[in-house]
């Protein structure tokens, strides 16, 4: 397009360069916009993450920070907390999460520890909680079973950083 409107110039058409101008700066700040808005979502998803996760270890009760998690770690939730992973509920008291950021349910969703069929809706998995959801209500026993970008929120994030604008033109 910049090649374009030197061209026009050269060629004396002066308001077919203006125009075209015009629409390059347009597309610029379409551009630049899309951009901010990616980058916001990404902060969103980045404020939901849980910073401290309470595991077992060793048989003991133990506080660690949620990047520290592996796959395996025994992790224990009770309302207002953060789900710090992606975890395959084992042990549940009353426990209801919030999953609104994954699912756009509004409601918490009554959670479990029974098995369910290999291939169930990610709405539908009461024996998991996913990492950046909140424990509403309840408590319960966790095994991380996916961290960091392989969980659902992190396959969220991923995918939201590879869109490319489209241009308008």
């Amino acid at each position: 397009m910049l090649f374009a409107a030197v061209v026009t110039l050269l060629m004396q058409h002066y308001s077919d360069a203006i125009v075209i101008g015009i629409v390059i700066v347009i597309n610029a700040l379409i551009g630049y916009m899309q951009e901010v808005n990616a980058n916001d979502a990404l902060e969103k998803i980045k404020q939901m993450l849980s910073a401290e996760a309470t595991v077992y270890r060793a048989g003991k009760r133990q506080t660690v920070r949620a990047r520290e998690l592996v796959l395996g770690d025994v992790v224990y939730l009770e309302a207002g907390d953060n789900v710090p992973a992606d975890l395959r509920l084992v042990d549940t008291d009353n426990l209801r999460i919030q999953e609104s950021s994954l699912t756009g349910e509004a409601d918490s969703v009554e959670k479990s520890d029974h098995m369910l069929p290999e291939i169930t809706p990610l709405a539908e998995q009461t024996n998991m909680a996913f990492a950046s959801t909140g424990v509403t209500n309840g408590s319960g026993l966790g095994i991380v079973v996916q961290i960091g970008a392989t969980t659902e929120i992190g396959k969220i994030s991923t995918s939201v950083q590879a869109v490319k604008p489209k241009s308008l033109l």
